[in-house]
């Protein structure tokens, strides 16, 4: 009976899970095999700028890109009832260029001064502010495919965008060098899903382009708060890497970048997909007036029992699993000093 009871709580949470967890071992598969290829292709001073600009893309679609897509999920149920999908639609491809002509107006009045203290050439933080375009695009769309459900085709997805980003890379890195192969590859490979996806779940939707200030109102509320937590936690992840970088400590920069890279990207998709299956079950039920307190509790149970040990074993073998993976040439001598006057 008590066994019947748990899995009755528990179900649905679990089965949402596991219906988006193929995916994600392909992205951890990615993890344990591409990022290692990076770091035997490119210098130590190749992947510190990789990484940088890897950190910068990720705050930049923090600030913009993210927030929208999320809004955008949290909100669809609503206006979905309301019969208001074409306002919905037409507002968020207005609140998402609005927030790009800001990313451009930034990239304007820093782009000299990244250049000049990061070492990195303002080419390549222009190729990072088209990547955003197809990276926010994407990120929108697996948004609806979590609405309408399709785990399958978000898994296909993500095949398709490795291979992707693999063949283009090694087509390309030849021709414009290691940084500029990768970056021009993640583009070309995110420009592909898009297309794919678009045409697979068929989106049409008739576009009214009159403004919703309650809208835009009651997504910048609800994001707001993940905009500066994330922001925050983004500066505390990667103020280091940064801060080598600035005082030419090319290798640290690399070693500290292609460690939290390899362990966020194998550890995250997989507590961030049981957010991710989890989020519409909740906010479906509480927008259709429906006790969510229960699921909540599930919830949060079953994320730490399952995570915490996973966790753990990062922490305790780190350095099993460093030695087994990276070059040598990320090895850090523990004895740098940094000379008067850098």
């Amino acid at each position: 009976m008590a066994t019947n009871n748990v899995t009755r709580k528990f179900y649905p949470i679990l089965n949402s899970f596991l219906s988006y967890l193929p995916s994600r071992f392909l992205v951890i598969l990615n993890s344990i095999i591409i990022i290692p290829f990076f770091a035997y292709m490119l210098t130590a001073k190749e992947m510190g700028i990789y990484q940088l600009l890897i950190g910068m893309l990720n705050l930049l679609c923090t600030c913009s890109t993210d927030w929208i897509t999320k809004s955008a999920l949290r909100f669809y149920e609503k206006y979905s009832l309301k019969n208001k999908l074409p306002e919905f639609y037409s507002n968020i491809i207005f609140i998402s260029v609005i927030t790009y002509l800001v990313i451009i107006i930034v990239y304007f009045l820093s782009a000299n001064y990244i250049s000049t203290k990061y070492f990195i050439d303002k080419e390549i933080v222009a190729l990072l502010l088209v990547l955003i375009i197809p990276c926010g695009i994407r990120q929108f769309l697996y948004q609806m495919l979590r609405v309408f459900n399709k785990p399958f085709l978000y898994t296909f997805s993500i095949i398709m965008y490795q291979c992707a980003h693999l063949i283009f890379y090694l087509a390309l890195f030849k021709i414009f060098g290691n940084v500029n192969a990768i970056l021009a590859s993640m583009t070309i490979g995110m420009v592909i899903i898009d297309i794919y996806i678009i045409k697979k779940i068929k989106f049409r939707s008739e576009l009214k382009f009159k403004i919703e200030w309650d809208l835009f109102k009651e997504a910048l509320q609800y994001s707001l708060p993940t905009i500066i937590t994330n922001s925050g936690i983004w500066l505390l992840m990667h103020m280091n890497q940064f801060t080598f970088q600035r005082l030419g400590m090319f290798n640290f920069t690399a070693t500290s970048g292609i460690t939290w890279v390899y362990t966020t990207y194998i550890l995250t998709p997989l507590l961030s997909t049981f957010l991710f299956a989890v989020f519409p079950l909740i906010i479906k039920r509480y927008e259709h007036k429906q006790r969510i307190k229960n699921i909540t509790t599930y919830t949060i149970q079953l994320y730490c029992s399952l995570f915490i040990p996973l966790v753990c074993t990062f922490v305790l073998f780190s350095r099993e699993i460093c030695n087994i993976v990276f070059h040598s040439k990320y090895e850090l001598n523990t004895e740098y000093k940094i000379s008067p006057g850098k």
